[in-house]
């Protein structure tokens, strides 16, 4: 995730919202244009609740809220890294503790999304479902993220301030 200033916040809702869009939850938001753009409104909300929640935390806790790749080799040991890091972050010492910050936004979004759809959701029960599937989500950027080098450079993209030039 990120402070809403890239592209990722912007990605990560349109997906969001077109997922619930065709699996038409909630349903009573319908399948219509009108619908969509609640899922859509109800994705960017619990993304900017996540983002401000984790980063604030994260500052007071003393704990770094971006993503490092692993400087390791090897797909399961940096696969490992990436899963990891869902769940742990680098205090500013260096040492690893246990992400709360991360952790209670994903949860605090999720409950909090839950409190604006339809009456029947309820922050305790969906909200932490959401919140479980959050966390894999999390762990699936976090893969994305770790193996973004070698999609580059299968998909021929250049990197960033490189223009497409060679030297």
């Amino acid at each position: 995730m990120e402070d809403g200033g890239g592209a990722a916040i912007h990605v990560q809702s349109i997906a969001s919202a077109a997922y619930l869009q065709m699996i038409d939850d909630p349903s009573a938001w319908s399948r219509s244009s009108g619908g969509f753009a609640r899922r859509l409104g109800s994705s960017y909300g619990s993304n900017l609740i996540q983002n401000s929640v984790h980063e604030s935390l994260a500052g007071v806790a003393g704990t770094d809220p971006r993503y490092f790749s692993c400087a390791c080799s090897g797909f399961f040991h940096r696969s490992g890294h990436a899963l990891e890091m869902t769940f742990l972050t680098h205090a500013h010492n260096g040492n690893l503790t246990l992400d709360l910050p991360q952790l209670t936004g994903i949860y605090t979004s999720s409950m909090a999304e839950a409190a604006w759809w339809p009456h029947h959701y309820t922050a305790l029960t969906q909200g932490v479902q959401t919140g479980h599937i959050q966390v894999g989500l999390t762990g699936a950027i976090h893969l994305a993220q770790e193996f973004s080098p070698e999609f580059k450079r299968v998909l021929h993209w250049p990197r960033a301030g490189n223009k497409g030039t060679r030297k």
